[in-house]
């Protein structure tokens, strides 16, 4: 693994030499412009200036973008949580992975862009609207890079950054300078994943009880109105056909009309209930826990302490961690003759 002192201006020389040797045809980072700053495809090297890689804004997990992804050769530049999330489609055959060369950093929180908007990672500058951090993000315990093609290591670095990789053919002709992380890197991490645990246990300290009971789940999801955001936004839900998308899962009118008859009363919409367990279940063990679900729901249901119980207590069972691996196979795919032996 070789590794490189950098400073962050010097990143665009990184994506210029990876465009001009024609490793990717392009590339998707973060711009600003006129207008603010937001994710972009660019494939002119030339017009890689102005980009600003490392700026904590979340919109949306970009991931979803590359199901499906083709034959074009591109690099990505996200979050932890959208490069797990990248992982997790991998092993699910989602997307290729031999066309597409990861990139991600150390992430010490990021906003909503509608809310905030935030030029540089700074510890500094996130410091100063900490209050205003996406609601993920404070209790987040994967805030560092899972396994990629090129890290970026803030944290734990005096002045500047720390570029990390096995690849290095795709920094060939570059000159960099070896460097290191500083030696409380990880202090720095611990005490920082300490105060997310806190919060995350603070966090789900009711939820799990809720959940426990038919009645507490139906009163969670019971403002639900099927609008399937949170399906949508989630990079996990990856079937080419839905089931609420089949005549059996989207009711038409004379469908509602003829389930009702058996009552005679009909809630609706209908199947709220069988609707989330049915995501609960798909998604439960590849989880990533970016919090987009809730931030895409209009009726406000508390969507990321549901997904940190259920997929902290999944993945807890299979010793599992979504996404940060590429090669470690997915709980439900693998046998083990000595699991659950207890």
């Amino acid at each position: 693994m070789a590794t490189y002192k950098i400073q962050e201006k010097e990143l665009q020389s990184v994506f210029e030499n990876l465009l001009k040797k024609n490793i990717v045809e392009g590339i998707m980072v973060q711009k600003k412009g006129e207008h603010g700053i937001f994710p972009v495809l660019i494939t002119d090297p030339d017009l890689l200036e102005g980009i600003t890689p490392s700026a904590p804004l979340f919109s949306f997990n970009r991931a979803v973008l590359l199901q499906n992804n083709g034959c074009r050769k591109l690099a990505v530049v996200v979050n932890p949580c959208e490069a797990r999330a990248i992982n997790e489609l991998k092993k699910l055959n989602q997307i290729d992975m031999d066309n597409l060369i990861v990139i991600s950093g150390d992430c010490l929180g990021t906003f909503d862009p509608k809310d905030v908007q935030m030029d540089s990672t700074s510890p500094e500058n996130i410091a100063e609207k900490k209050s205003e951090l996406r609601t993920a993000c404070t209790v987040c315990e994967h805030f560092t890079p899972p396994e990629v093609d090129i890290a970026i290591y803030g944290i734990g670095v005096d002045g500047g950054l720390v570029l990390s990789t096995d690849r290095e053919e795709l920094l060939e002709g570059l000159s960099l300078t070896p460097g290191e992380p500083s030696a409380n890197r990880d202090a720095e991490i611990k005490k920082i994943l300490d105060e997310h645990l806190a919060a995350k246990e603070k966090m789900v300290s009711g939820i799990s009880e809720t959940l426990s009971t038919t009645d507490g789940t139906i009163e969670l999801f019971k403002h639900c109105i099927r609008c399937d955001n949170c399906r949508d936004v989630c990079p996990i839900c990856y079937c080419k056909v839905c089931y609420f998308q089949t005549p059996l899962g989207d009711l038409k009118t004379d469908d509602m009309v003829n389930q009702a008859s058996i009552k005679g009363l009909l809630r609706i919409p209908p199947d709220i209930l069988f609707y989330h367990l049915t995501r609960n279940i798909h998604v439960a063990p590849g989880c990533v826990e970016c919090g987009a679900c809730e931030e895409a729901c209009p009726r406000d249901i508390p969507l990321l302490p549901v997904w940190k119980a259920l997929a902290s207590d999944v993945q807890s069972i299979f010793d599992y961690i979504a996404g940060m691996e590429k090669e470690v196979p997915l709980p439900l795919v693998q046998f083990k003759e000595d699991e659950f032996e207890d």
